[in-house]
């Protein structure tokens, strides 16, 4: 009988669940009894969480057990039901969607393929948009200031230092959206756009075009707020007319979800080269927080990390996992 083995990433996964019912906890990670204290932890949760939630956190720590030799709390565990749980969670947290079917992402990107011949609507500027969201991984509210730069000369007379970027050209240059409050590695981020091909370029080149621009669909001067508040709610009128039930939660954030999802089913990627790619401080929030791996698929070309982003990183994931568990748990 062939046995199943873990994953990098599904035990990376497992790691960062455990670690944040670990934070909720007032037990010392050394105690004895602290593995017993994270399954009063997990059993504290079960009403709020839905089902579905109930089982990822269970099966993490089923896994952290049986690598602590706790056998007796494993089996503890393994007789628990679900019962109790949410069988649909009304957080709003829990309503947001986080990833697109191959369904969802196809009806769209038609739909708007159909508005952006008709010059007077949204289509061509949300075509634009939700192609660059869904290769670069870029908040939405970050294409006001990113740029693309062609080669190092083209950056160095933009004002920035070279030796920032160590990839291939083109390359896109972020401002980072979360650097004010310290969920960013830095102000600024870049990605590697050389592997991409010539539509998905211009479709990055368009969306910034757009995004500086600042006119609507008739001509109309705005800022970046009202032309991002017209842009969202025209959008919610596509999904609206397109879905029913949770498909009505897609929004342009959807999109940046799922490409992290890509990545993250992309054996090719590291932890900290996703969270580098998409401006994430630490290589634990996209495993918390984001798309799961099971929702991504495979895009061809696609973006690569800067070695130089990669290195500012914080590698909590290990930092995190070493102070938890010691070093027998992997």
């Amino acid at each position: 009988m062939q046995v199943r083995t873990k994953t990098e990433k599904t035990i990376a996964e497992y790691t960062s669940r455990v670690i944040t019912m670990a934070k909720r906890i007032n037990c010392p990670h050394d105690s004895p009894q602290f593995p017993d204290e994270l399954l009063n932890q997990l059993l504290v949760e079960k009403p709020s969480i839905s089902k579905a939630t109930w089982f990822k956190k269970k099966a993490s720590l089923l896994y952290y057990f049986e690598q602590l030799n706790r056998l007796d709390l494993k089996e503890q565990l393994q007789g628990i039901s679900p019962d109790g749980s949410l069988t649909k969670t009304d957080r709003t947290s829990g309503q947001k969607k986080k990833s697109l079917t191959e369904v969802e992402e196809s009806s769209i990107r038609e739909e708007l393929e159909t508005m952006a011949k008709d010059f007077s609507s949204w289509g061509k500027h949300l075509l634009a948009f939700t192609e660059c969201i869904l290769l670069t991984g870029m908040r939405p509210i970050e294409l006001n200031s990113a740029a693309v730069y062609e080669n190092v000369e083209e950056f160095r007379r933009a004002g920035y230092d070279p030796k920032a970027y160590s990839g291939s050209w083109p390359m896109l240059h972020v401002h980072n959206g979360k650097q004010t409050n310290g969920r960013s590695f830095g102000e600024k981020r870049h990605l590697d756009l050389s592997y991409l091909n010539k539509k998905q370029l211009l479709f990055i080149k368009i969306a910034l075009i757009y995004a500086h621009d600042l006119k609507t669909p008739n001509g109309h001067s705005v800022d970046y707020t009202k032309f991002y508040n017209a842009l969202r709610q025209a959008f919610a009128r596509v999904i609206n007319k397109l879905f029913n039930g949770r498909s009505r939660h897609i929004s342009l954030y959807t999109y940046r979800h799922q490409c992290i999802a890509d990545m993250k089913s992309d054996n090719s990627y590291s932890l900290q080269q996703i969270a580098a790619i998409v401006g994430h401080g630490n290589d634990l929030t996209a495993t918390e927080h984001y798309g799961r791996k099971r929702s991504g698929r495979s895009r061809g070309e696609k973006v690569k990390a800067n070695e130089v982003d990669v290195s500012k990183v914080r590698p909590l994931m290990a930092s995190k996992l070493s102070k938890l568990t010691g070093p027998n748990f992997v």
